[in-house]
């Protein structure tokens, strides 16, 4: 986008692979009631960051960088909150964080097949079916959070829709954005499980 110019993007970056640190420090060595929820927080928010620095190296193509992250990080935050409740991964839990793989998945396809409707529709249904399992393993006991995780989690497939599929020209969406469905969170997350 050359509305911003370069340099700023790449700090732009930087700041969103600093946060990340912070946030994989902070779920590693706190002090938290369900620790294999914070630990798999950690991972998310390590991995985050990690795949984000391709934003800045250009390691792969940086177009695939998103997806690169979403497809581990997403099903991990999954099943970290479903496994905060369930305390074992269940049958629905698998099947949603089995979803969110195929949101993530579709979407990729969609972009490689030139904003493919079809595969979109497809994301979206297995978006829809991801958060139906996610609201019936944890509303009841996290109301907050699950909205939380929905509202910004809704966000992407409408920024994917307005920046037709290019997501690498989605700088600040996609920093504002995890700081929100990831980072914040995970520590909200990791300091009310039990």
């Amino acid at each position: 986008m050359a509305l911003i110019p370069e340099f700023v993007i790449q700090n732009i970056h930087w700041f969103y692979v600093v946060i990340s640190a912070f946030t994989t420090l902070a779920l590693v060595f706190g002090d938290w009631d369900f620790e294999a929820s914070a630990y798999l927080h950690a991972g998310v928010s390590f991995w985050s960051g990690l795949i984000y620095l391709n934003f800045i190296y250009e390691v792969f193509p940086v177009g695939l960088t998103p997806y690169a992250d979403w497809i581990l990080s997403t099903p991990l935050i999954i099943l970290a909150f479903g496994l905060s409740v369930e305390k074992e991964i269940t049958s629905r839990l698998a099947y949603a964080t089995l979803s969110q793989m195929a949101v993530v998945v579709f979407g990729l396809l969609s972009v490689a097949f030139g904003m493919n409707l079809f595969f979109f529709a497809l994301s979206t249904v297995a978006m829809v079916i991801m958060l139906s399992l996610v609201f019936w393993i944890t509303f009841e006991e996290y109301p907050q959070l699950y909205v939380l995780l929905t509202a910004t989690w809704i966000a992407y497939p409408i920024i994917f829709v307005l920046y037709g599929g290019k997501l690498a020209e989605a700088t600040l969406p996609l920093i504002i954005l995890p700081l929100f469905s990831k980072h914040l969170f995970s520590i909200i997350h990791s300091s009310r499980a039990e």
